[in-house]
């Protein structure tokens, strides 16, 4: 059985595995993790995000977090997704915060890398030179 950390790690590690695609459905998912929790994985999240470019402390941590994914989404013209940038963003309230450093996504399986393929069978990542 995961622990909470390890759990959180797995989830931004591998978000389809939970269903999750898009932003919306991570702040609903982390929303949930944090009721789960008791309230208590997320706490001090709202402030800290208000703190870090944010709305407001008075806005729900859920609705904060999307503006401010939004800015920094803005700032970098399509270098990152919203799924991405929103990870980083818990990454560094954990790590600042809760003095927690969840570990990174682990490198894709090689496995799968050289067996990405189309539709028609074209190599999506051919081997390199």
């Amino acid at each position: 059985m995961l622990t909470r950390n390890e759990r959180m790690a797995d989830v931004m590690n591998r978000p389809g595995v939970y269903g999750i695609y898009t932003l919306e459905q991570a702040l609903s998912f982390f929303g949930g993790f944090d009721a789960a929790a008791e309230l208590a994985y997320f706490r001090g999240f709202g402030a800290w995000l208000a703190r870090n470019g944010g709305p407001g402390a008075n806005i729900a941590w859920p609705n904060q977090a999307a503006k401010v994914v939004a800015a920094r989404m803005a700032k970098r013209e399509g270098e990152t997704d919203e799924l991405s940038e929103f990870f980083a963003l818990v990454r560094e309230f954990l790590a600042e915060v809760r003095q927690l450093t969840l570990p990174p996504p682990p490198p894709p399986s090689r496995f799968f890398q050289e067996r990405a393929r189309t539709d028609d069978g074209r190599n999506l990542n051919p081997p390199p030179a």
